[in-house]
This record gives C-alpha cells, sequence and structure tokens, in this order.
C-alpha cells in the first residue's frame, strides 16, 4: 500500500517477490488487505508494459508474449496501440510462472480469451492503417493473426482488420469482402451495378502476399479465406451478396431491377463442378406493389414454360377474390410481375429469367402461408384432440377450432401416449395456413372451383410442412405428427367439386365424401367422382395426400367395403340403373368391390369392412336393392357357387334375389362372408330346388337313352382334352380331374324333348319355343334334357347340349368351347356316326401326348400334356391318314382351348 501511495519505491520485480506467498498462507495476506478496506486482487502490483512504469491488478491484467516469432501483432505493438491490460512480457520467468500459478489457485487466469485478443488486434490494425503503407508488415501482421488465432478465426469477424484498396478498414467476414485477383474468373466478370458497387470492397492489392518469404506471407492469406473473412471475388461469392445489397436499396425500383437482371446472368453463367447454381439468400422480386422474397413469391400471368395454366389459373381466382379476404389481397401483391415487364429495355432472355427465379424459390401456384407460434401444449391434450385448445396465435373461431380437432382425432401415425404433464410445442415453430381458407363459404361457385384446381397441384408441389407438423417436449424429442390448419381444412371443408350424371350429388363435398377416379379411362356415367380439371393434375404424391386426406380411390382395393355400400344407395338415387348398360356397369362394378374386398389369396379387407346395411341384387334381369331389415331378412338371398352354375342361370329368369357376382368361387367366399355376418339370409345356387317336367311328364317317367346313344365314345375323348388343353387351366378356382370326366359322361342319360317346363326354388321359369339343355344333375344318374321345340339334326341337338354337358362335368366354363367343337365337327361334314365308327375303342391306359404323336395336322412345338382320354392300343400303329381321323376330336378340342388351328 506504501508503494501504490508513492510513499516508498521498491524494484517491480521485488514487489511481485513480496505479493506471491504461499499458496496455503495466502489467506493471512488477504486478511490483512481486508483490514485496510483493500482486496487482494484489486491491488495493482504488476509491471504494466503500457503506460511505462505503472502497475496493474490481478483482475484487470493479462500475461502475454504474443504468436511465436510474431513480427507485427506482438505486445509492444498492443501497448503502443494503447492497451492498457497487458503485463510486462520482460518480467523474468519464475516470477511470470509465479504470477500464474497464484492466479490459477485464486480461479482468475491471466491468459487474455479470444474476444480481448480479437480487440487487440484491431487496436494493431488501426495503428497501422494511421501510418504510411507498408505491404510487408501488412503481410506479416495477418500471417501473426493466422498463428494467434489458427482454429477460431471467426472470432475476428467484424472486427475492422482488412485493409481495402482506398486505404480504410472493413470488417472482416463482411459480405462484400474479397480478393481480387490481377488474373483468373474475376477480371471477366460484368460490372458491377451503381447500387452494388457501394457495398464491395477489395482488399489491398498491394499488400505482399508474395516475394523472398513466400511461404510465410502466403499463409496469411490462405489463412483470410480458409476462415471465411476474405472471399475470392467470383461469381458465387458476388451472387451471394445480392441479397444484402437489395435491401439496401429497396425503395429504389429501378436500382433492384438492375440488381436483380445483372444476378440473373451472372447466375446463368455460374455453374460449379457439380452443375448446380446458387441460391441467393434475401434475393428481392418485383411483387404487384413492392419487392418480396422470392422464396414468398409466385408467378401469374405473363410467364412461359410447362405451368403456364396454373399460372393463370391463380391470376384469375385472386381477380375473383380479392374482395373477399385480405389474406388473398396479401397473396396477389407476392405474384411476380410480367416477364416482360422486367426484362423491358434489357437483353435478359425471359426463359432465363423464369428458371433462373424457379431456382431462387419463387413457386407456381398458391403458396401457403405460415404463422410463428412456440406455444406449448400439454401432453394430456394431445393424447385426446377434442379437448385440444388450438394454437392462440392463428385466432381461430370454434368451428375451425372443431375441425381441427375432428382431422386431428384420425391423422395417421399420432401418438395417444405423450406424457401428460410435459408441454410439447411446435418443433418448427409455425403452422401452415392457405390463403382464403377461412373467407371459403364467401366464395362463388367459379372461384371455388379454381380454389381447387390450385390445391391440387399444391398437392403435388408443397413441403411436407405445409400438411403436417411435429410437438415434441422435454425429453421426448420424437413427439407426435399433428396436422395443419390447412390439412384440417382440406379434410372438413367441401372444397371438391365433383362431376357425375346424380343429380342428388353436391356440387362440392367433402374429402372423406369424395370418390376420385385415377385411371385415364373416363368414369363410368353413373360414377359422380371429382371433376376431370382435378384429375388432370394428378400424380403419385397427389393420390397418396389425397388418401391421407380421407379421400377414396374407386380403384383402390381399400375402398372396397366403401364401395359396396356407396352402389346401392346409387341406385336406389338413381332408378334408371337398374336395367341397359347402365346397368350392366353397375352389376361389373359390385362385383369388383367385392373382389377387391374378399381377394383369392385371403388378404384383403374383409375382416374391417364392417356389417353391410343392404345388397346390391338382381331380379329378372332387374337391379334392386335389398336392405338388413327384419321383414325382409327371411328372403334369402342367392350366391353363385361352384356347383350351382345352372341354378344361377335360371334363378337370374324367376323373381329372387340373386347377388350379381358371376364369378363362382368369388362367389363362394362372398356367401362364407355374408353368413358370418348373420344380417342376410345367404344359400348358394346350387341348392336351389330344381324340377322339370319333359313333354309334361315328371322327369323320372320320361323316356331316356345313354348319352352315348346321342354322341358315342369319342365324346368322351373330346370332353376329356377339352379340360385338359384349357389355357386358363392353371387360374381356375377347381379343375375336373379325367377319371371324373368320365364316371359322370358314362353315367349320364340323354331326354330329348319338344317341350320343358322348369321350376327353380318354386318359381316357374318359362322358355317355350326356345332350344335349350338342362341337366337333371342326381347323383347317382344324372340326366341331359336337350329340348329342341322342331325337329334336328343329330349335331344341332350336342350344339344345344353344349351348355348342360359343361355343367354335368364340372366345368361349365368350358360350354362355349364344346360348342364351337360340335359346329367345327359338323362343318367338316361328318355324321355323328362317322365319327364314332373312327373312333378306336377305349383302353385304361394313357399315354403323353398321344395326340402330337398320332395327328400329322398338328405341329410339333406344339406344347406338350398329359394324355388323359381314351387312347390307341400300344400295338397298334395306325397310318398317318388313319390316325389323323382317329385324333379329329382331340385336335378340334385343341384349338378351341389353346388358340391353336389344325391345318
Amino acid at each position: 500500500m506504501l508503494v501504490d501511495e508513492g510513499r516508498v519505491r521498491i524494484p517491480a520485480g521485488a514487489l511481485v517477490d513480496l505479493m506471491c506467498w504461499e499458496h496455503d498462507q495466502m489467506r493471512r495476506l488477504e486478511l490483512a488487505f481486508k483490514a485496510q478496506d483493500r482486496e487482494f486482487d484489486d491491488v495493482p502490483f504488476m509491471p504494466a508494459l503500457h503506460p511505462a512504469g505503472t502497475r496493474i491488478s490481478y483482475r484487470q491484467g493479462y500475461l502475454w508474449h504474443g504468436p511465436d516469432r510474431a513480427r507485427v501483432f506482438t505486445p509492444q505493438a498492443v501497448a503502443a496501440a494503447g492497451a492498457q491490460q497487458m503485463i510486462d512480457p520482460r518480467l523474468h520467468p519464475l516470477r511470470a510462472e509465479r504470477l500464474v500459478a497464484l492466479g490459477a489457485a485464486r480461479a482468475l487466469g491471466l491468459l487474455p480469451p479470444t474476444s480481448v485478443l480479437a480487440g487487440w488486434a484491431e487496436s494493431v490494425a488501426s495503428d497501422l492503417s494511421e501510418g504510411e503503407f507498408d505491404a510487408g508488415t501488412w503481410a506479416d501482421y495477418y500471417h501473426d493473426l493466422s498463428v494467434c488465432f489458427a482454429r477460431n478465426g471467426e472470432e475476428l469477424k467484424g472486427r475492422e482488420i482488412v485493409l481495402t484498396v482506398d486505404g480504410k478498414r472493413v470488417p472482416a467476414g463482411d459480405p462484400g469482402l474479397f480478393f481480387r485477383r490481377s488474373e483468373g474468373p474475376s477480371t471477366a466478370l460484368p460490372a458491377l451495378p451503381p447500387g452494388l458497387a457501394k457495398g464491395i470492397s477489395f482488399v489491398h492489392m498491394e499488400i505482399a502476399w508474395t516475394g523472398r518469404r513466400t511461404s510465410r506471407r502466403s499463409r496469411g492469406r490462405t489463412w483470410l479465406e480458409e476462415q471465411g473473412l476474405v472471399r475470392d471475388y467470383s461469381p458465387q461469392a458476388l451472387l451471394a451478396v445480392l441479397g444484402d445489397t437489395m435491401r439496401k436499396v429497396r425503395e429504389d425500383d429501378e436500382a433492384l431491377r438492375e440488381h436483380l437482371l445483372f444476378a440473373c446472368d451472372l447466375w446463368a453463367s455460374s455453374l460449379d463442378r457439380h452443375s448446380k447454381r446458387p441460391v441467393i439468400k434475401g434475393l428481392l422480386v418485383p411483387g404487384r406493389k413492392g419487392w418480396v422474397l422470392a422464396t414468398e413469391a409466385m408467378f401469374g400471368e405473363g410467364w412461359s414454360g410447362g405451368h403456364g395454366g396454373i399460372d393463370r389459373t391463380l391470376a384469375r381466382f385472386l381477380d375473383c377474390t380479392e374482395a373477399v379476404s385480405r389474406a388473398l389481397v396479401a397473396a396477389a401483391d407476392r405474384v411476380v410481375r410480367p416477364a416482360q415487364d422486367i426484362c423491358a429495355g434489357t437483353r435478359t432472355d425471359t426463359q432465363i429469367l423464369r428458371r433462373f427465379l424457379e431456382q431462387q424459390g419463387v413457386r407456381h401456384g398458391l403458396l401457403p402461408t405460415y404463422a410463428p407460434t412456440f406455444q406449448a401444449v400439454k401432453g394430456q391434450h394431445l393424447n385426446h384432440p377434442s379437448v385440444f385448445p388450438g394454437l392462440w396465435a392463428l385466432n381461430l373461431d370454434p368451428d375451425e377450432r372443431a375441425q381441427w380437432q375432428s382431422t386431428a382425432q384420425s391423422w395417421p401415425k399420432r401418438r395417444d401416449d405423450l406424457f401428460q404433464t410435459v408441454e410439447y410445442r411446435p418443433t418448427r415453430r409455425r403452422v401452415a395456413m392457405l390463403p382464403g381458407q377461412r373467407e371459403y363459404a364467401a366464395f362463388d361457385e367459379e372461384s371455388r372451383r379454381l380454389y381447387a384446381e390450385l390445391i391440387v397441384d399444391g398437392l403435388d408441389n408443397w413441403v411436407p410442412e405445409a400438411l403436417e407438423f411435429r410437438f415434441a417436449g422435454g425429453s421426448d424429442q420424437k413427439g407426435t405428427p399433428w396436422p395443419t390448419p390447412l390439412a384440417a381444412f382440406l379434410s372438413r371443408a367441401p372444397w371438391i367439386p365433383q362431376t357425375g350424371d346424380d343429380e342428388g350429388a353436391p356440387a362440392f363435398t367433402t374429402a372423406g365424401q369424395a370418390w376420385w377416379w385415377a385411371s385415364a379411362e373416363a368414369p363410368p356415367a353413373f360414377l359422380t367422382v371429382a371433376s376431370a380439371a382435378l384429375r388432370r393434375r394428378q400424380s403419385d404424391r397427389v393420390l397418396k395426400r389425397l388418401e391421407v386426406l380421407d379421400v377414396r380411390r374407386w380403384d383402390d382395393a381399400g375402398t372396397a367395403a366403401d364401395r359396396l355400400r356407396h352402389l346401392p344407395a346409387l341406385l336406389r338415387r338413381m332408378p334408371r340403373l337398374r336395367q341397359g348398360r347402365l346397368g350392366h356397369l353397375l352389376r361389373r362394378a359390385y362385383e369388383q368391390a367385392w373382389a377387391d374386398l374378399l381377394p383369392a389369396d385371403g388378404f384383403g379387407s374383409g375382416w374391417r369392412s364392417g356389417i353391410l346395411p343392404e345388397l346390391l341384387v338382381s331380379r329378372v334381369g332387374t337391379l334392386g336393392v335389398l336392405a338388413a331389415e327384419p321383414e325382409s331378412g327371411s328372403e334369402p338371398v342367392y350366391v353363385a357357387d361352384i356347383r350351382g352354375t345352372q341354378q344361377r342361370r335360371l334363378l337370374e329368369q324367376a323373381p329372387l334375389p340373386v347377388l350379381p357376382v358371376d364369378d363362382r368361387a368369388l362367389g363362394q367366399r362372398v356367401h362364407e362372408h355374408l353368413e358370418a355376418q348373420g344380417r342376410f339370409v345367404i344359400r348358394p345356387t346350387s341348392e336351389a330346388e330344381l324340377d322339370v317336367r319333359v313333354d309334361q311328364l315328371p322327369m323320372a317317367d320320361a323316356p331316356r337313352v345313354p348319352l352315348f346313344t346321342l354322341a358315342g365314345p369319342w365324346l368322351e375323348t373330346l370332353m376329356v382334352a377339352l379340360v385338359e388343353f384349357d389355357e386358363e387351366r392353371s387360374s381356375r378356382a377347381r379343375v375336373p380331374v379325367a377319371h371324373r370326366v368320365r364316371q359322370r359322361l358314362r353315367s349320364c342319360g340323354v331326354v330329348v324333348a319338344r317341350t320343358a317346363v322348369t321350376h327353380i326354388a318354386g318359381h316357374s321359369v318359362d322358355a317355350s319355343g326356345d332350344d335349350r339343355s338342362l341337366l337333371h344333375d342326381d347323383p347317382d344318374e344324372p340326366r341331359l334334357v336337350v329340348v329342341c321345340a322342331r325337329q334336328c339334326s343329330d349335331w344341332h341337338a350336342l350344339e344345344v347340349a353344349a351348355t348342360a354337358l359343361s355343367t354335368l362335368i364340372g366345368a361349365p366354363y368350358l360350354s362355349r368351347a364344346v360348342q364351337l367343337a360340335f359346329i367345327e365337327l359338323n362343318r367338316l361334314g361328318r355324321t355323328v356316326a362317322d365319327v364314332t365308327e373312327g373312333t378306336p375303342p377305349p383302353c385304361s391306359p394313357s399315354r403323353t401326348s398321344v395326340w402330337r404323336r398320332c395327328s400329322p395336322t398338328v405341329p410339333r412345338s406344339a406344347p406338350a400334356a398329359p394324355d388323359p382320354f381314351p387312347c390307341l392300343p400300344a400295338s397298334t400303329s395306325p397310318s398317318p391318314r388313319n390316325c389323323n381321323a382317329d385324333r379329329r376330336p382331340c385336335t378340334i378340342a385343341a384349338s378351341y382351348t389353346t388358340g391353336w388351328s389344325p391345318g
């Protein structure tokens, strides 16, 4: 204290020795100073470098020796620049070591932090700039900084340490600060617009980065670039400055236009090695009333390219709705002016300008807006969306909040097991809304249709954040997905225009009630679907997002249950669909819905289809609806099955409800499904009681003959061959085996009559005057009834019997092939007896591909197949001519089942 008061003079080193006690004794020294109302850390006892002869305390002083082998950025240079916190580095090393150890013990480091060093570096640069310029000194200065701030050069950003060509200092890291090379790409850059030139600075070009000390001094320049303190002058670097520069001249429209066109020209010539052009942060583009950020702007009319249609749609929509919504007025202000207006009087190509703006973030179509919010919501409110309070920043009315809650309730992958008391917040701190969604009810019909087109286009182009954001909080950083208000509007508002013949359908409907037709073919006339203007804009992404919004796609197997409910309701509203071409289309659509619900592989959605309240049925070829009500529950509904093909055809002629499903295998699955639900009485068609009276006689009393009396044993060969050579055999649900076919044919009798009266399930089927065939399917003695009203030939009788024959062998799908085979045999001019006499006697052994080996009319490349029908004895070696005649039924069978024609 005496030294501090100037009453005693002690050498600087001795004073340091006097104050540096042993660590365990320092407490006594502190108490002594406290007794004098002084703090030890505030006592100035260490010699200061500047001003000379002064002292500095622990709390204020720093001990720094400068970078290794420094020439400019030294303690002496720092002191000369006016820094007063520096302890004299000439202090003896042992004394300096004791000072550092004592400071460490007291948690008072003597080494200066980087922020203090950065301030000293700025002071030294200021001192150097005020003197005469020395190229070598400045190069050495930057080298010293590269050693002192080798890895933390960012501490110097904002510090005025860089000397420019006009002798001024500018902040390091300034976006407009560059090295300018005397040779290279920077020399070929175009002249800068006046406003941009004011924001550009170049490092003093005479600094001696090269020379005798090249390796030392060039390190300083390299370090400045590596740390991002100065950039090389290039198109990419210059483009990064444009956004900041444009904001500085925001009120000057012509200057902004010059900047934009300069940026476009520079961008067009600035491909990097990865063929990627840079994005300009903060770029402004001309809107209707001023300049707006490119990332918030939209194209309007006056721009060419593949998106011209949606650009014109946006312009028409905004013209129609500006008076309705302030949000849409703001959106109209963000529409970019026409290309010709921007490029007028310049050489800039409008196509290049469009591509430039697209790459900079200007978008086609209507863009969502984002409301900033970081409001907390308790996990218990997110687990139960019905009590979700909403976000106050959006200022939603009760209806909008209810719409949001309802959408969140069924949102995909939403979690309901969040921590009850944890506060969750939007992770992106903003949520999306669509301009105009809050005023949608005030739109006229034309505006709504244009709005729908813009929405579908947006579904193809909007970022995922437009439809979904995420709540996270506490340790639960995964949180839960949540729909945006935009997604809630699209899920619940009637924004989808419909087209179709259903006069009862509304012009616009909600996502959950709409049907989407994704096929390139036109939808059936009876179906009301989203309008063609919307469907033209569909893509895979659109279809996927529409599915998230609960829009049902007609050709999606997952909507089968909805289709089974929709089609009967549609028939109630449109009675004209009961018959005719539209009725046929309706039947096919209904069967396809069942096929999608109950596929053969068993992986359909039938288990979650729910109870069907009504069925679509056919009565005498006319469609109707059968409700699951007690008074109608006793009436059975017949469903096609494998064994009931004949009964199905007869039931279609009776006033009984038949499910319009032709696929017998599918009918069997439908039967099981409806029977399990228990709402309808379901019967397979094979259980419908069939009674036939032939020429006014009961079937049991009608005269009959064995089947082979009418056709002969060759019929067995033909029928087995037709089954075996069926090209769709592998896809059939059930195929009769050869021995079962033979057994049925050999046990069957034939009744040929002029008239027959058929009763099916107690109803008479009148088909007088028609030639037809029926099967009276007794398990032991099946009978074919062939009804020919007039005298007919044997071949005609066989052609009439084709349907019953195919049903007899369990292959009703072959009825057409059987009939064609008989017609072909008749065309050859042979009688039934001729074919019979030319066919060899049956034998039990079967051989492979006999028809190939015995018939010269069959090509050698025809596929081989087992020969389950009677064949020639192994000892027989017929001539080619005889073999050809003998195998004619097989050859014809092959031609009508495989598509191969005999020569």
